[in-house]
């Protein structure tokens, strides 16, 4: 029995000294993140994936769309819409997700893709995604859709007005 409890407590303090050292690599791929080091960041990021997958997700598609960025190559693209659905299947409310989802789809070329993730982004939170109507008024300008342009013009316009007010309060 003691021995039981001595090995449980081990075990216990081990994965507490994991988790540990895995905070540690996850701020560790903020960090280079935020410097603009990518590579090396994605690298810290996959070390850390088992132990913080709901906002590593994100994080890692952020940077692999940023390796895209600094290199051109449409793997990174792969590496984020993956990391994405993975996200978004366990955290289908994540409006900001979808969002970066759909710059990804526009990247890849699949702008339908691009408009479903921006509409269901606005369906989980219509009023504190301005950059999702943004985007999606962009999407439509590019795209030549002008009878949806006006509609989502339209349903920013109250947004804008809003924003302007807050801007003018503060």
């Amino acid at each position: 029995w003691i021995l039981m409890v001595i090995s449980t407590a081990t075990v216990l303090s081990l994965l507490g000294l994991s988790e540990t050292f895995q905070t540690v690599k996850f701020r560790q791929g903020t960090r280079l993140m935020v410097a603009g080091e990518y590579l090396s960041a994605a690298e810290q990021f996959e070390r850390t994936r088992p132990f913080f997958s709901r906002n590593l997700l994100v994080d890692q598609a952020s940077t692999y769309h940023s390796l895209f960025e600094a290199d051109g190559n449409s793997l990174w693209l792969e590496k984020a819409s993956g990391a994405l659905s993975v996200h978004l299947n366990n955290n289908p409310h994540d409006a900001r997700a979808y969002g970066l989802l759909a710059q990804i789809e526009r990247k890849r070329g699949d702008r339908d893709a691009a408009e479903r993730a921006l509409l269901k982004g606005l369906e989980v939170d219509p009023i504190n995604h301005f950059s999702l109507y943004r985007a999606l008024v962009e999407l439509y300008r590019d795209q030549g859709k002008s009878d949806d342009l006006q509609h989502w013009a339209q349903k920013i316009k109250p947004l804008i007005e809003a924003y302007l007010g807050k801007l003018r309060v503060n």
